[in-house]
């Protein structure tokens, strides 16, 4: 590469001031001030939406979303900072199912809750930590469901793991295309005995 075509590259673009009200224009710009120039499409809603559309819910499920992003965080910080075996005496993974059989609109409402606020950070909150959360809320609400863990090879491809919270064979949460390729390691609490 030329000094010159690196020189270009590597220098901050140029601006001056211009128009009556001296707004920043950028010279490779059409001459359109720059706060004119509305920011890239995302299909990410704004904080403000975001906001409105929380503010505009009911105080309960407003509840739920909060109890949803502490599990989260909580439990993220719990699975990056302790072995396997601490954070699931902690959690309580393995204590025994619920007895009260909880209404489907509530089922939902967690798993809603859930999902929403994990949306906007798929990386940071993969399916173990949502499937934990959704786990702890179902709990905290005298329910439960089982969490399983299953992994899966795609030829001599790398060992793939998933997590997800079922209840009475139905997905609550996790359900991902193609689940049936995963091979169930584990179930906490496992099934009823008989």
């Amino acid at each position: 590469m030329s000094p010159d075509r690196l020189a270009r590259r590597t220098a901050a673009p140029q601006t001056h001031l211009a128009g009556s009200y001296g707004q920043l224009l950028d010279r490779t710009s059409t001459g359109v001030p720059c706060w004119m120039v509305p920011p890239a499409s995302t299909n990410r809603p704004s904080v403000g939406h975001r906001v409105r559309r929380f503010l505009g819910q009911s105080r309960r499920r407003q509840r739920l979303a909060l109890e949803a992003a502490l599990a989260l965080g909580g439990i993220k910080v719990l699975l990056a900072l302790t072995p396997f075996r601490r954070w699931s005496r902690w959690l309580r993974v393995d204590a025994p199912l619920g007895s009260a059989r909880l209404p489907p609109e509530e089922l939902a409402d967690v798993v809603q809750a859930v999902e929403r606020v994990s949306r906007p950070f798929p990386r940071a909150l993969p399916c173990l930590p949502r499937a934990l959360a959704t786990q702890l809320l179902l709990r905290r609400r005298g329910g439960g469901a089982s969490l399983c863990f299953g992994v899966a090879r795609d030829g001599d491809g790398p060992l793939t793991a998933h997590a997800w919270v079922e209840l009475d064979g139905e997905i609550l949460i996790g359900a991902v295309p193609e689940l049936e390729r995963f091979k169930l390691v584990k179930s906490w609490p496992g099934p009823p005995a008989p």
